[in-house]
């Protein structure tokens, strides 16, 4: 099993992504991370010949990203959250929406 590190981890945020391309905001450095867990979704076809399994293609479908980290600043949470700091105060409402990170 390899070990993979997880120092100066940073983050994206995903301001659009259309036909032409995906833009981000500028990467901004993640708190202290002190585990990652990749869960990767494939998707599997039988193939058939003559009544029997000749084959069996697994394609790469995504993959699920959960990082856990040390003290998550207000900033970072209002980023993750969808939500605002405003005056040094988390201001969380009902259509706060999660931005996507990459």
């Amino acid at each position: 099993m390899a070990l993979i590190g997880l120092k100066d981890t940073h983050i994206a945020v995903l301001t659009q992504d259309n036909g032409t391309g995906a833009t981000y905001e500028a990467p901004t450095k993640l708190e202290r991370a002190i585990s990652a867990k990749l869960t990767p979704k494939t998707s599997t076809e039988n193939i058939y010949s003559d009544d029997i399994v000749e084959d069996v293609i697994t394609s790469f479908d995504s993959v699920e990203v959960e990082i856990e980290l040390n003290q998550l600043s207000l900033t970072s949470r209002a980023t993750h959250q969808g939500a605002k700091v405003v005056k040094g105060v988390l201001i969380e409402s009902k259509e706060d929406i999660p931005v996507k990170l990459f």
